[in-house]
């Protein structure tokens, strides 16, 4: 019937991930903890990191793209030209030309 907030959707599983490891950790304290109860903390640990580095990658381009259209909403005539093109890999990429 109507389409979820990419944002609230994520935002509300980091919620629920934050309390899951809170909770975690506080019977981990008063437990003696075994090796399987331990290896299987770590799987389900792995793909919360797997879930979570695949939006931060989506989010980061999202953002990319969208500075990337608003750069271009303020001086369409000069992002057009071929010397000022910009670089989409910010990591790496310099202000100074």
């Amino acid at each position: 019937p109507f389409d979820l907030d990419f944002l609230q959707v994520f935002d509300t599983f980091c919620q629920i991930t934050v309390i899951m490891y809170t909770k975690l950790a506080d019977s981990l304290l008063s437990i003696a903890i075994t090796q399987s109860a331990f290896d299987n903390i770590a799987k389900i640990d792995s793909q919360f990191k797997k879930v979570i580095g695949t939006v931060t990658k989506e989010l980061d381009e999202l953002i990319k793209n969208a500075i990337t259209k608003e750069l271009q909403l303020i001086d369409p005539l000069d992002m057009a030209s071929p010397e000022n093109e910009i670089n989409t890999d910010w990591e790496t990429s310099s202000i100074y030309k």
